[in-house]
């Protein structure tokens, strides 16, 4: 993942330098890929902390965690009146 944000990272710079349009389409494509390889790795990361939850209680804490407690968010919103 590094590397392949450090290439995206390259790209833009050499685009932003040349301003030539093959190098903004060789930016975009290493950019969409990047974003492609982060989404599956978020994924992945996941996927495997939801199958090591062993018990029922550790898979609700991880849902709760992952949509947002309520209780949470609560606390954290200004008052309506």
């Amino acid at each position: 993942m590094r590397t392949e944000r450090r290439e995206v990272r390259h790209a833009e710079r050499h685009w932003s330098n040349s301003k030539l349009t093959i190098h903004w389409q060789i930016f975009e494509k290493k950019r969409q890929d990047y974003g492609i390889s982060l989404d599956d790795a978020r994924t992945y990361y996941q996927r495997q902390r939801i199958s090591d939850a062993d018990t029922t209680q550790k898979l609700f804490s991880l849902v709760d965690e992952m949509t947002g407690d309520k209780k949470e968010l609560a606390s954290t919103l200004p008052r309506h009146d």
